[in-house]
């Protein structure tokens, strides 16, 4: 069994490798760009749901999870996100 600081790594790098999973599709099929950088898009995304989660200051829907998501991928696709109130 695998404690402290070995344990969170571990747990880290088989989590890291399953979000590449998706995005690495992304950049396969040509929908991210080729220097996307996918370890800072999961850090957004997983980060901001953990805080939500953990702080529990605001509620985490899926329409709320979908518009986070959109967010990073604005990012990572260069798209300009939509003005307030209007996505």
């Amino acid at each position: 069994m695998l404690s402290g600081r070995a344990g969170r790594r571990s747990v880290t790098r088989r989590r890291a490798s399953g979000r590449r999973g998706g995005c690495g599709r992304g950049l396969d099929r040509g929908e991210l760009p080729a220097g996307a950088d996918l370890e800072l898009a999961a850090d957004q995304v997983f980060g901001t749901f953990w805080y939500r989660l953990l702080v529990g200051h605001a509620p985490l829907d899926p329409a709320e999870a979908a518009h986070h998501a959109d967010r990073v991928l604005d990012g990572l696709t260069g798209r300009t996100p939509p003005g307030p109130g209007q996505a």
